[in-house]
């Protein structure tokens, strides 16, 4: 009786910290874990609880800002039959209540390190708009690289969000239950209407290109956008089908901006 109790305990725990995090659905927690030395990669760690089984998942995607294509992409999700090993990770350690996450660092350590992921240059965090930021604009943003420079004299630029319908030859029956699924581009230009990045959906094959479920999100939303000399990394809210409704996940492209 005291193990089904104990039980019960954990699973009441996981319940009320899914619920927590979710409004619809289940909504990731992001970190932007920085860009490598020499600025030719960048990555970003997701957490979350899925709906439904409440299971501890994350996944980490580490891209080149050269092509823009991943360079490592791991996803971890803890089964059900392991949630009584992280009883005490919610009872007593407060720095990490999603064990997937530090296990998918701890697999990853190795690659993350070699490529000096977060030991880089210093970063600029150029935007800010989390979701409770409902005062702006979820698609376009000015933004300047070096915001510590006297009265911000270094040149503006505008990052756009452009959203494609997206046709897929043979959908699944499930999606007719979701808003249809787009195709982003994104695009920064200078002050004098340069195009400094583009990166397009439209330019990949959505049945084959696109990963981690990109090719079904029916949004996305600026949320960040990193800097470190010309490397750009931009990270956004992003609704993808899920179990009970849309999730609220991540997408992060990168780039490198012209001269």
């Amino acid at each position: 009786m005291e193990g089904v109790l104990r039980i019960r305990v954990i699973l009441s725990a996981i319940v009320l910290l899914a619920a927590s995090a979710a409004t619809a659905s289940l909504s990731a927690e992001v970190e932007f874990m920085g860009f490598s030395r020499d600025g030719t990669c960048a990555a970003m760690l997701e957490r979350w609880f899925n709906d439904g089984s409440g299971a501890p998942s994350a996944r980490l995607t580490v891209l080149s800002t050269v092509t823009g294509d991943p360079v490592w992409m791991e996803e971890v999700v803890w089964p059900e039959s392991r949630l009584v090993e992280i009883e005490h990770s919610f009872m007593d350690i407060h720095s990490s209540v999603n064990p997937a996450g530090d296990s998918l660092l701890t697999l990853a350590r190795g690659f993350l390190d070699s490529l000096g992921i977060g030991y880089g240059e210093p970063l600029v965090h150029c935007v800010c708009h989390p979701m409770t930021d409902r005062g702006v604009d979820p698609d376009m943003a000015l933004f300047v690289q070096c915001v510590m420079s006297p009265s911000y004299m270094t040149p503006e630029m505008k990052l756009e969000l452009i959203e494609d319908p997206c046709e897929l030859e043979d959908p699944p029956v499930w999606l007719s239950m979701f808003d249809p699924p787009v195709l982003l581009t994104v695009t920064v230009t200078g002050e004098d209407g340069t195009i400094l990045f583009c990166e397009s959906d439209l330019d990949r094959q959505p049945e084959a290109d696109l990963y981690a479920g990109q090719r079904f999100v029916s949004d996305y939303r600026i949320r960040d956008v990193y800097m470190m000399d010309r490397s750009i990394a931009v990270v956004l809210d992003a609704l993808e089908p899920g179990f009970e409704g849309p999730d609220g996940m991540h997408r992060l492209v990168t780039g490198t901006l012209g001269n």
